[in-house]
C-alpha cells in the first residue's frame, strides 16, 4: 500500500478499513532533518505530534490519514530558532490541511468545471471541498512556459458583449495560445510585444488600434491582414453598392422570368403549421392571460401607474405598456401557424381583384381584428404569385411594395460567392443583369478576381494582386473605389494576406473556444481564471 498510494520513505504503521472511510497512520522514517533557518542538520529528537489532511479516496472511500510528525532541536546554539518540524515538501505542504495531490485533483477539477458544478461532482466522490476553495485552488496552476514565438495571430473577444472586450494572442506556428489581455487597446498589447522580440509575423484583422501597436512596438514584423476579413469588407460593400441600385436592379429584373418552380417547390413557400395549432389556433394559456390581461385593466381604470400594475400583477412592464397602448385582448396565434380561412379567402380575393399593395392589404387584415405581421402576409402573396400560371407573375408595384424575389442580400450571395458554386437558378439571374447592366458585370468580375486570390494565396499572386488593386480603385462603383483606397492604405498586410499561407482563422476557433469555457462557468468567471483555463486547454 506504500507504493500505491504514497511516496518512497513513507510507511503505513496502521490500517483501519470502516464501513464508509479508511484510517491509515503513516510515518517517515527519518532520522534527521534540517533546520530551516540555519541549514544545519539535527538528530535531537524533541517530541512528535500528528497531523491529520485531508487526501483522495480508495475504493469509494474517502481516507482518514494520520501523520507522525517529528520534532527536531536545532543543535546550531547560533540559531535563533530552538525547535522545527520535519517537512514533507512533495506530499504535504507547511500547515496545510490538504495533501498537495488532493489540491492538485482540486485545481484540475475547478479549472475544467467551476466552483459549484465541481463542489457537486468531488461531493458524488464522497470528497468534501467548497466550490470557494476550489477556485482558490486554481491559482496554484501555471501554464507551461512556452518558446519564443515567431508567428503570432491576433484578435479581440467580448468578455461581456457590447460592453468589455480583451484580447487573444495565438502561436499560430504551435498552435496554442499564448495570452489572453483584458483589453483590445494599442498601449496593451504594445507592451506585451515588446516583451517579445522574436515575432516575425503577426496575423491579425483590419482594425487600426492592433495596427498601430504592432507598428509601434515592433515595427520590423510582417502583419498580415486576416483573409476573412477581407472577404467580409468585400461583401459589405458590395450589399451597399446594391442597395444604393436598388431601383435599377429592380428595372433590370421586370424582363426576367425565370422557369417555374415545382409542385413541392410550391408548397414549401407557404405559410406551414403544426396540426396542434390548426386544430387549436390559441396560446394553451389563454385563459390564464385574459385574467391578467382583465387585472391589468381594472388596476388602471383605478388610477395605478404601470410600473406598479406590472409589480402587482407580475405582468412585465413592456407587456402591460403594450396591452394598454392596444386597448383590447391581443389573441396570440404562434408564430409557425396556418392563416384564418377567413384571412386566407379575403386576401385571395382582393389578390384576384388586383390588389397589391402589402400596406393596403395589411390594413385590411386588421380591420377584420387579426394582428398578423407583414412577412406573415408577404409570404402567403409570394405563394400566390407563384401559382398564378405556374410561373413567377408580378407587375411593378407589387414587385416594389414587397415582392421581390431576389432580395439584396441574395443577389450580395450570388456576386461574392465562388462562381463554381452558383445555383442554376443565380447563374441565369447575373447572366440577365450582366446584359441589363454592364457595370455589374465588370465589378462581378473584380470581386470574383480577388476572392481566387484571396482562396489561392502564394507567392505568384503579388503581381496579379497589385494589378487587381490598380483596376479596382477605377471600379465604376463608389463603395468599391472607397474600399479599395482603404486596401490601399494597409496594402502591406493586404498583400501579405494573398500571398503568405498565415492567416485568423486558427485564432477565430480559439475564440469560439473562449465562449465554450465562458459558458462552462456560467458567465461568472473573473477574467483570471478564464485566462488560466484557456492558456491550460
Amino acid at each position: 500500500m506504500d507504493a500505491i498510494f504514497f511516496p518512497p520513505g513513507y510507511t503505513i504503521t496502521h490500517h483501519q478499513c470502516g464501513a464508509d472511510h479508511h484510517t491509515l497512520q503513516l510515518e517517515h522514517k527519518i532520522i534527521g532533518a534540517d533546520c530551516p533557518d540555519c541549514k544545519v542538520t539535527s538528530h535531537y529528537l524533541h517530541g512528535v505530534y500528528w497531523r491529520h489532511p485531508q487526501d483522495l479516496i480508495s475504493s469509494e472511500r474517502p481516507i482518514k490519514l494520520w501523520i507522525r510528525v517529528k520534532r527536531f532541536r536545532c543543535e546550531n546554539q547560533a540559531c535563533s530558532r530552538r525547535t522545527f518540524a520535519q517537512s514533507f515538501p512533495e506530499f504535504l505542504s507547511y500547515k496545510a490541511q490538504r495533501t498537495e495531490r488532493f489540491k492538485r485533483m482540486q485545481a484540475r477539477v475547478g479549472l475544467q468545471l467551476g466552483g459549484e458544478l465541481g463542489q457537486k461532482v468531488l461531493r458524488e466522490l464522497n470528497l468534501n471541498s467548497s466550490g470557494d476553495t476550489l477556485l482558490r485552488a486554481t491559482r496554484t496552476l501555471d501554464p507551461a512556459p512556452t518558446p519564443p514565438p515567431r508567428v503570432i495571430g491576433v484578435d479581440d473577444w467580448a468578455f461581456r458583449k457590447g460592453h468589455t472586450y480583451g484580447t487573444i494572442i495565438v502561436d499560430l506556428e504551435r498552435r496554442r495560445v499564448l495570452d489572453l489581455l483584458a483589453d483590445r487597446t494599442a498601449p496593451t498589447l504594445k507592451a506585451w510585444l515588446e516583451k517579445h522580440p522574436s515575432i516575425e509575423i503577426v496575423a491579425r484583422d483590419r482594425a487600426s488600434e492592433y495596427s498601430r501597436a504592432i507598428s509601434s512596438a515592433l515595427p520590423q514584423v510582417q502583419q498580415v491582414a486576416d483573409r476573412f476579413h477581407l472577404l467580409l469588407n468585400v461583401s459589405q460593400a458590395v450589399h451597399t453598392w446594391l442597395r444604393r441600385d436598388k431601383k435599377k436592379i429592380l428595372a433590370a429584373l421586370e424582363s426576367f422570368s425565370p422557369s417555374p418552380l415545382t409542385a413541392s417547390q410550391t408548397d414549401s413557400l407557404k405559410p406551414q403549421a403544426s396540426p396542434e395549432r390548426r386544430l387549436r389556433p390559441y396560446h394553451r394559456d389563454r385563459e390564464a392571460r385574459r385574467k391578467q390581461y382583465d387585472a391589468v385593466v381594472a388596476l388602471r381604470k383605478e388610477g395605478v401607474n404601470q410600473a406598479q400594475i406590472a409589480r402587482e400583477t407580475g405582468v412585465p412592464y413592456r407587456t402591460v405598456r403594450w396591452w394598454l397602448q392596444k386597448g383590447y385582448f391581443p389573441e396570440r396565434l404562434g408564430r409557425t401557424r396556418a392563416l384564418e380561412p377567413v384571412v386566407t379567402e379575403h386576401l385571395t380575393r382582393r389578390w384576384l381583384e388586383g390588389e397589391s399593395s402589402l400596406s393596403s392589404l395589411v390594413r385590411e387584415v386588421t380591420d377584420l381584428g387579426y394582428d398578423l405581421q407583414e412577412s406573415t402576409i408577404r409570404t402567403f402573396l409570394h405563394g400566390l404569385q407563384i401559382q398564378k400560371s405556374g410561373a413567377y407573375q408580378r407587375d411593378k408595384k407589387s414587385y416594389a411594395r414587397g415582392g421581390l424575389l431576389y432580395p439584396t442580400i441574395q443577389l450580395t450571395r450570388w456576386l461574392t460567392m465562388p462562381a463554381k458554386d452558383l445555383s442554376d437558378e443565380g447563374k441565369a439571374v447575373l447572366e440577365h443583369l450582366a446584359k441589363a447592366l454592364p457595370d455589374l458585370q465588370t465589378n462581378y468580375r473584380l470581386v470574383q478576381r480577388f476572392r481566387k486570390m484571396i482562396a489561392q494565396p502564394g507567392l505568384e499572386q503579388q503581381a496579379p494582386f497589385r494589378t487587381w488593386l490598380k483596376e479596382f480603385r477605377s471600379a465604376l462603383a463608389p463603395e468599391l473605389v472607397r474600399l479599395a483606397k482603404s486596401f490601399q492604405r494597409d496594402q502591406a498586410a493586404v498583400e501579405a494576406a494573398v500571398t503568405l499561407p498565415w492567416s485568423n482563422g486558427q485564432t477565430e476557433g480559439w475564440v469560439g473556444k473562449l465562449k465554450l469555457i465562458k459558458r462552462l462557468h456560467y458567465g461568472r468567471a473573473s477574467f483570471s481564471l478564464l485566462r488560466r483555463h484557456l492558456l491550460m486547454s
